[in-house]
This record gives structure tokens, sequence and C-alpha cells, in this order.
């Protein structure tokens, strides 16, 4: 019993449970697409409310929202890991069809006090808006 109690006081007090260091939990709050010059709230888009994850260490998207990340085979490359002054930026970049190029920034705001991080996702001409914990 006493063991029980050990563990549920680190888990509550100390968040060993609970806590995972080792990726972003986010989600989508808004969607925007670059229309004549100027960028257009798409209030409808399925994006919205969708959850992901992000590996702190590689970039990947470890339960990537299909409307964002199509591409399985897409490079990464983790440019800034972020810390108390910087933020996490991360590139997805992988071929589309007729020679063309799908690339996508993320940049997670990781100074930003408060648990939750603001963060923005530049697509082809969409931007997404949210945040991660």
């Amino acid at each position: 019993m006493l063991k029980i109690l050990a563990v549920f006081v680190l888990c509550i007090l100390g968040r060993v449970c609970f806590a995972d260091t080792s990726s972003y939990q986010c989600v989508f709050l808004e969607e925007y697409q670059l229309e004549a010059g100027k960028l257009k709230l798409n209030k409808g888009s399925v994006a919205i409310g969708e959850h992901f994850s992000v590996n702190r260490k590689t970039g990947e998207a470890i339960t990537p929202s299909s409307v964002i990340w199509p591409h399985s085979e897409a490079k990464v490359k983790v440019l800034a890991f972020g810390n108390e002054e910087n933020s996490f930026i991360s590139t997805y970049e992988s071929k589309a069809k007729n020679n063309g190029a799908f690339i996508a920034t993320l940049r997670i705001e990781e100074y930003s006090n408060g648990v939750n991080k603001p963060f923005v996702v530049l697509a082809n001409y969409f931007v997404y808006t949210g945040y991660c914990k």
C-alpha cells in the first residue's frame, strides 16, 4: 500500500507519470488560405480541432494529420530545438507531381510563458495556427 501511495505522490507532485517531454502535443485552432494576395480565414476547415504530435528531437510528426502532412516520405529537418529564448522550428520537404515540391514549416514558440505554446504552420499557400503542450 505504501508503494502505491508513493507512486501516486510522485505522479501528482513530480508529474513523473504524465509528463512527456519527448514530444509536443498540438491542436489546430485556425486555418487561413492565401487568396488574391490576402489571407482568408477558413472557418469550416477540416483541420480545426485536429490533434498531432511532434518529436522534439527529430521533428517527425508522430501522429500526423493527413490534412497537413500527407507526404509520408517527407524529409524532416529540425532547424532549432527551442528554449527559453527561441522557437522550435522544423521543415518538411517532399516531391510533388509534375516536378513540383511540397514544403511545410512548423514554428512552436517554446519561449512563450505558460503551458500552451502557440504554433504556426506554413504549408504551401495555407497557414495554420494553434497551440502545443
